[in-house]
Order: C-alpha cells, then structure tokens, then sequence
C-alpha cells in the first residue's frame, strides 16, 4: 500500500457507534481520499436513528459537508449498495488500497472472519484479506460478551474432550483426529482441566467488569466446585463415569444462570 492511499473502502454495519464511522470518513475525504462507502440494511437504520434524518446513507455527503464544512471537500465518496455483488470493490482488481468497517457488528465479523462473502461489506473484506491489504475492523462490543465467549467456550470444549475419551479407540483406528486420540487420554484431561480454569477464572472476570456482587461470585464457586467434582470422576485409568461427569453439566448451566439472575435481580 502507498504511503498515503489514494482510495479506500468503507463498510458500515449495524453496531452502535455511528458517530465513528463519519469521523472516519470526515477525515478520510479531508486528506483527499477517494471513499467507496457501503452500508449495511442495519447500518442504514443505525446513521438515523444515532445522528438523524439527515445523516441517510444516501445524503451522506451534505451531512458531511454541513457538519465538517470545506474540510472534506478534497475528497470524493461513492455510495454502494450492499447487495452490489458486482460493485468494483469485490473484484480483485479494484485500485482500493485499504478497506475500514467502522462499526463493525459482531455478525458481520464472523462473515469476514469465515469468508462466507454474503454481501458487499463482506466480499470486499474477503478481497483486501486476499490482495493482503490493510483491513482494520472497528468492533463495537464492549469486553463482557468476548468474555463470556470465551467462557461458555472454554467449559464446553472441556467436557466436550471429557466426553471424547470414551471414543478415543473407535477414532484411533477410523483415523478421527479427536483431541484423546492425538493427545493422548491423560494428555487430553489434563487439557480439559485447564479449559475448566480458564472457564471459571473468565465467568469470575466478569464480576470485575459488572457489578455483579457477591450473590454471582457464591455462584461462579458453586460453579467451580461441580467442575471440580467432575474432573475428580475421570483419570486416564478409569473412564467408566465419562457419561456421569458430562450429565454435571446441566446442573452447571441451571446453577449458572439462577445465580445471574439472582445477581441481576438483586442489583
């Protein structure tokens, strides 16, 4: 990419954060940049109903001009539809030297992230991943739902190996790639328990981040206690309770979810 890019692609979803995606473009058109912007269905709603009427995809650029004055008038913005599959910028061979999704949803993160190239945002991200140009993402999540991702992650791939340990034959010898059968079934427990860890240490981070109160950390230790119970009913020598330990953990979810809702309710 050149020093200074001379044009750039701008997709704009439905997270909140509207104000950042005219800022982007307020200060891409000020240094001079031609801007192929799209905006998703839920993008369109969110610029009206976060800035006003005025603020359409559609009327962008007087939006602009009237907000930011003569300061982003060197630069040039085009408007796509989203569902342009043949728009320039989902061709390889468009001159974009960079593409921005400014706010970018959560949705159309996992678009990108799996390639799936369903509409315009996506298959433009898809092409500045495979010209290796700069993508910058701007996702507007606050850190709660990414760690309780990570948690409810963590907890099910470690009773998910739990319960592969029963397998680990029939996989050996159908060539099944499970975590027990190239790992091991001691090395894979002992996996299992640091997702447990993990699991536990993310769900007792939230109550940093939200005041939860100690009504949900009573709950993320009950927690804690019945995983604990349950790696205690597997070992590499004795598999015979592998279906015992994976039963445990509906009362895990209910004791989960009664204790943030207590939690909730009570703050």
């Amino acid at each position: 990419m050149p020093d200074k890019p001379s044009r750039v692609a701008v997709g704009v979803t439905g997270a909140s954060g509207a104000l950042y995606a005219v800022r982007t473009l307020a200060a891409l058109l000020a240094a001079g940049v031609r801007v192929d912007l799209v905006v998703s269905d839920f993008g369109r709603r969110l610029l009206a109903d976060e800035l006003g009427p005025d603020a359409a995809a559609g009327r962008l650029g007087p939006y602009l001009t009237a907000r930011y004055g003569v300061a982003v008038a060197p630069g040039a913005l085009t408007v796509h539809r989203n569902r342009d599959a043949g728009a320039a910028i989902a061709s390889g061979t468009s001159p974009c030297d960079a593409m921005v999704i400014v706010p970018c949803s959560m949705k159309t993160l996992a678009g990108v992230a799996h390639g799936l190239s369903r509409n315009l945002i996506e298959r433009a991200a898809d092409v500045a991943l495979k010209e290796r140009r700069p993508l910058v993402i701007v996702p507007r999540e606050t850190p709660l739902p990414w760690l309780l991702a990570l948690a409810t992650g963590a907890w099910v791939a470690g009773f998910d190996v739990i319960y592969a340990c029963e397998d680990v034959d029939f996989d050996r010898r159908h060539g099944l790639r499970s975590m027990p059968a190239r790992l091991g079934v001691a090395r894979a427990l002992g996996l299992s328990r640091l997702l447990h860890v993990v699991a536990v240490a993310g769900l007792a981070g939230l109550a940093w981040l939200a005041p939860l109160g100690p009504v949900y950390l009573a709950g993320v230790g009950g927690v804690a206690l019945l995983l604990a119970y349950e790696q205690s009913l597997v070992s590499a020598a004795d598999l015979s309770r592998v279906k015992q330990a994976f039963d445990l953990n509906g009362y895990v979810g209910i004791l989960y979810l009664t204790a943030t809702a207590a939690a909730i309710h009570a703050g």
